[in-house]
């Protein structure tokens, strides 16, 4: 018997089949057989009258029975429930009256009615018995529309997640109590939210008999969906085997070769023996068969949860208004340091978690909110927002990103608010926040998160339902490690700009070494200090992280297999890089030319506020914040000339050379160490600024064009009614007057010139300046 809505599909199945039994009996055409396939038809069209008003209330409740229940058939299919009636009453009154109507209209009605209601019969009869073995590769659709997605919310809306899944609650129904069904999915239902009652329905009253997890591109190797093939039982209790080949990849030909190959599958631990009822001790029942039972024991303990409270984060409503990363504010308008909302006129902006980048322990802190308007201000906001409740803003809590792309990162988090890209967990104490915060990094937790959940989405309830062992002969250990953790993490963190708590640049805070009782200020030594600190804090915090997972591996019971080393890629604070520190402290220079830092006083000395130029008294702040940035040193102003003298302030007159070569090989680039530097600031720092700053400059650059006749940047904290105008009138104008000179002067110098090549190189040369000109 078999079923499918395409023509086409239908014809082939019916050539197959007739073929197959051609094999056993050489006058199968010579009978009449009835074939038990159809091409799903549907009733559509069909009149309600006169087709059975001649008929007994019975055979015309059937016949309209079956017109109602294939309407839009060819969209529905196979997913039609129907009732087994007495078909072979209504197919008898079907050919009885055949046989009384007269024959000028018997042609027109059996071509209008009776033709399509012998199909209607023929797959009601097929879709009304149940059967020893139902299989199928269902469709895979979840965009439903139209009557099939009526049709599916009315019938199967518990499965409603894709079209598949309600596919295989319907084949199970077609099943037999003993039957057995059989499949090709994607194998997403195993783990998503989304199918949690298809699994908890196949728990209750199936029985996975086999299963495999195929590779990706077991077909072709273009497939986009990761597929798996199953056989259930309509009975529950039975223990299925579980072949993984997922690490088989590779075209069909190897997953099969790795199939019949079954000593390599078990020599591989590819083989795995479980009963379905095993997967509800685990939250949301992931049909997680990979797992050793020792770490299925682990869900009979306490999870997260009983120890902390979830909240729902911040939803602004309107991002682009109420959220800005916090350099764009007036500093002073930012309370870094909030701890309770209880005055709702108190703070402006707060800083807010808003997910992130992979960051372990402390981290990501960007974004701030203006909590004011949010909450005082009604005509700015709409109905979408969501304030979440102001007595947990501000407190200790654990955090991380909901969306994540690779492995997962929890981090400490206090004086912050939240949004729901960033879920926090509550805790009772500080040593039950901080050792779940140790062990929500551990290689422990990252094992149950794949088969919690292994999408990019990580939401609380995989985070809460984790199994959470405290060990109390451990506790102090952990605790005091994640302590150290999140100090090492927030001093990497720190070390940037980017950080609100930023105080000095690395390359300034160890530029002096020692050499012959004398201090000798070398940008080179500064780099080698940096390094080497920057290295062991790396090294110290990938130990620390090793030394955590050890303690849970030995909690857990999991040592034969968990790996409690980790990768370098895996520890998330930064190494030292010379060509990222340099363009970082070029970039601290810049700041220290517009005052937004000082020689003088650490951190962040000017982002809005009242201008105080005495703060500045080693290294002056530019008087109008207005920076070129030109092909010469013609200001006296010119961002050149100004960063060789920032560098020579800072480490000294006898070591500047030498440092500004240094810095040149860094950049990289042919020419004097000044033309090399020059360079990177015409073709490549701002380039460096937007990616630094996430496309929010603090700095702004003015650009006449690809020519480079005139370039300045200006800092937007201290922007002023008049700034461009005193760009065009004291740079623009007095440029556009050099101009002119030059090419005055070398339209006299062509002129005179004694050699076509002297000529040729000067008319390049005017030809140049002609152009800076007209840009």
């Amino acid at each position: 018997w078999g079923l499918d809505i395409d023509d086409r599909a239908y014809q082939l199945s019916y050539f197959s089949i007739m073929m197959k039994a051609r094999k056993y009996n050489r006058r199968i055409f010579m009978k009449n057989y009835d074939i038990k396939i159809a091409a799903i038809q549907e009733s559509n069209g069909i009149p309600d009258d006169p087709i059975f008003k001649d008929a007994d209330s019975r055979i015309k409740s059937m016949g309209q029975y079956l017109v109602e229940t294939f309407k839009n058939a060819k969209e529905i299919g196979s997913l039609i429930k129907v009732t087994n009636i007495d078909f072979l009453a209504f197919e008898k009154y079907l050919v009885d009256y055949e046989n009384k109507i007269d024959d000028l209209i018997k042609q027109s009605w059996q071509d209008q009615i009776y033709n399509k209601i012998v199909l209607l019969l023929k797959q009601a009869k097929i879709m009304a018995k149940k059967y020893d073995i139902v299989c199928t590769n269902p469709p895979y659709m979840n965009n439903l529309k139209g009557e099939l997605k009526k049709y599916i919310y009315e019938n199967y809306k518990d499965f409603s997640g894709d079209l598949f899944s309600a596919f295989i609650v319907r084949n199970l129904e077609y099943a037999l109590k003993s039957g057995f069904t059989a499949f090709m999915t994607p194998n997403v239902w195993l783990y998503i939210k989304s199918f949690e009652k298809l699994r908890y329905y196949l728990i209750k009253n199936n029985s996975i008999l086999s299963f495999l997890l195929l590779a990706k591109g077991a077909f072709y190797k273009e497939a986009t969906v990761d597929l798996c093939s199953f056989v259930l039982s309509n009975q529950i209790g039975k223990e299925g085997n579980y072949i993984r080949l997922e690490s088989y990849k590779g075209d069909m030909d190897q997953q099969n070769y790795a199939f019949l190959n079954s000593k390599q599958i078990v020599a591989d631990g590819n083989i795995f023996f479980r009963k379905m009822e095993q997967f509800s001790l685990i939250p949301g029942h992931p049909f997680a068969f990979w797992i050793s039972n020792l770490m299925l024991d682990t869900f009979k303990e306490k999870s997260v949860q009983d120890y902390s409270i979830s909240k729902a984060g911040i939803v602004s409503g309107n991002d682009n208004v109420f959220l800005r990363f916090w350099y764009e504010i007036k500093v002073q308008d930012i309370t870094f340091d909030a701890t309770d909302f209880n005055n709702r006129k108190a703070y402006k902006w707060v800083p807010i978690n808003k997910g992130g980048a992979f960051r372990r322990y402390y981290g990501n802190n960007e974004y701030v909110i203006n909590i004011y308007d949010l909450w005082n201000s009604p005509d700015k906001v709409n109905a979408s927002v969501r304030r979440s409740e102001p007595e947990f803003y501000f407190k200790k809590a654990m955090t991380w990103s909901y969306v994540t792309t690779g492995k997962s990162s929890f981090r400490f988090t206090v004086n912050k608010t939240s949004a729901t890209a960033a879920p926090n967990l509550f805790f009772n104490s500080d040593e039950e926040l901080y050792y779940t915060l140790a062990f929500t990094n551990s290689c422990i937790t990252q094992n149950y998160l794949d088969l919690l959940n292994p999408t990019i989405n990580l939401n609380v309830t995989n985070v809460s339902t984790l199994p959470l062992i405290i060990d109390n002969s451990s506790l102090n250990d952990v605790v005091k490690t994640c302590l150290e953790n999140i100090n090492l993490c927030k001093l990497d963190w720190d070390s940037f700009e980017t950080s609100w708590d930023f105080i000095k640049h690395p390359l300034l805070t160890y530029s002096c070494c020692k050499s012959q009782q004398n201090e000798v200020h070398k940008i080179a030594h500064a780099f080698d200090t940096w390094k080497s600190i920057a290295d062991y804090r790396f090294n110290k915090l990938k130990l620390n992280e090793e030394y955590i997972n050890k303690i849970f591996i030995g909690i857990y019971g999991l040592c034969n297999e968990v790996n409690p080393i980790i990768e370098d890629k895996d520890v998330s604070i930064r190494k030292a890089d010379l060509i990222r520190d340099i363009r970082s402290l070029i970039s601290y220079a810049v700041g220290c030319m517009f005052g937004r830092y000082s020689l003088d006083l650490p951190g962040l000395v000017f982002a809005g506020g009242e201008w105080d130029a005495s703060k500045y008294k080693t290294f002056e702040a530019d008087t109008d914040a207005i920076i070129p940035i030109c092909d010469d040193e013609y200001f006296n102003d010119d961002i050149v000339g100004r960063f060789v003298n920032f560098v020579e302030i800072v480490y000294g007159k006898e070591t500047l050379e030498e440092n500004l070569e240094f810095i040149a090989d860094a950049l990289g680039g042919n020419g004097t160490s000044r033309e090399v530097i020059r360079n990177y600031f015409i073709n490549s720092f701002y380039a460096d600024h937007l990616k630094v700053y996430q496309k929010r400059p603090i700095y702004w650059l003015f650009d006449s064009g690809k020519q480079n006749g005139f370039k300045c940047l200006v800092y937007m904290h201290r922007y002023q009614p008049d700034t461009i105008a005193r760009i065009r009138t004291d740079y623009v104008h007095e440029q556009q007057s050099r101009y002119r000179t030059a090419m005055a002067d070398l339209q006299n110098r062509i002129d005179n010139a004694y050699t076509t090549s002297e000529r040729v190189k000067l008319s390049k040369k005017l030809k140049t300046v002609r152009e800076q000109d007209e840009e």
